[in-house]
């Protein structure tokens, strides 16, 4: 019997997190948490540990960066999910995304089919061991070790849904 996957929301906009929770209840059966700051998501996700994180960027005090960047400093969170839900919508902010361990971004306002699709998407590839920050964390190691020159040298480049596929040379 699978266990009831739980989902943390890390917002400091109710409104925010009461449409995703909305969202989430109507097409799947998860525990959602709900955290209106990124102190607060920090204490949660310690003390629940979510099956997946949703975070906003722009919160007082801790934001979504630093939050994440917190969450993967600690192995037990290596293969959490978390998805940056925000209405920064600058290549540089999707780029800090990635870097400091998010799996995908989703822009404000929240499209509900694409927040279901890439939920769904994440938790399966989490199951699977193949999620998109921890192809990036390899592939900057690479990097920083000096096995490849650059990203285009990486064996595998990622398609539009996150998934790692051979180079077609």
């Amino acid at each position: 019997m699978n266990k009831q996957k739980k989902i943390l929301i890390v917002d400091d906009n109710a409104c925010n997190v009461e449409l995703v929770t909305a969202f989430l209840e109507k097409k799947f059966n998860f525990i959602v948490l709900k955290a209106y700051g990124g102190e607060e998501g920090l204490e949660l996700a310690e003390k629940e540990h979510p099956d997946l994180i949703l975070l906003d960027i722009m919160m007082p005090r801790l934001n979504g960066f630093q939050v994440c960047e917190e969450l993967r400093k600690d192995n037990s969170f290596a293969a959490t999910p978390v998805i940056f839900v925000t209405a920064k919508d600058e290549e540089k902010d999707i780029i800090k995304a990635l870097e400091v361990g998010g799996d995908d971004y989703i822009m404000k306002p929240v499209v509900r089919d694409d927040l279901i699709e890439k939920v769904a998407n994440l938790l399966s590839k989490a199951e699977s061991g193949e999620l998109p920050s921890q192809s990036y964390k390899k592939v900057q190691k690479e990097l920083k070790e000096g096995k490849i020159k650059s990203m285009a040298d990486h064996s595998c480049l990622c398609n539009s849904h996150g998934t790692c596929e051979e180079e077609k040379k």
